[in-house]
């Protein structure tokens, strides 16, 4: 296992896209790393880690919220994981309960300030800044087809002439496979 992790670090320190996007502050770098240490932590503390694992883990897993949309679906993750790990078992859920609310009030209490503005400004929670879909009610009918034949040829063309020029996503006009 050791072995894995560090083999995985180690094409995380060298790949491309890592790099550009740690370097440029972009906000969900943050989400893989704070999502694999919370859960860790919480294998770690359902595994005789103690009071003070759950605890760390709840505050990672309440920092998700913070660090990029995606990471809503998070939560999803816990209870097959719970199950799998816990099992059907009355006496083992009562062994685990006290751990597992400190690690949701953790996480709520982290969380909360990102929840309450989710409540006072709903429209922020599905995030509909942007037009990411050809499918969009914000596209005109007269738009789609034109949207729709520039990004299917941009994919074609991006794998081995000529790719995205946002130095955020890949170096400029490089293609994918020559970029790696």
């Amino acid at each position: 296992m050791e072995r894995a992790g560090l083999f995985g670090a180690g094409l995380l320190a060298v790949s491309l896209w890592h790099i550009i996007l740690s370097r440029s502050g972009f906000r969900a770098i943050l989400l893989p790393t704070l999502l694999a240490f919370a859960l860790a932590g919480l294998v770690e503390a359902l595994r005789g880690g103690g009071r003070g694992r759950f605890l760390l883990a709840g505050v990672l897993f309440g920092l998700l919220v913070h660090a990029y949309p995606s990471s809503r679906a998070a939560p999803l993750l816990v209870p097959p994981y719970l199950l799998a790990e816990i099992g059907l078992s009355r006496a083992a859920w009562r062994r685990a309960a006290p751990g597992m609310a400190i690690f949701f009030a953790a996480a709520l209490a982290i969380a909360s300030p990102m929840l309450v503005h989710y409540l006072h400004h709903p429209a922020d929670f599905n995030n509909p800044k942007r037009t990411v879909s050809v499918f969009s009610p914000g596209l005109g009918q007269g738009e789609v087809a034109a949207h729709l034949e520039h990004n299917v040829a941009a994919t074609l063309l991006m794998f081995h002439l000529r790719g995205d020029t946002n130095w955020r996503h890949n170096l400029s006009g490089a293609p994918k496979a020559g970029a790696q």
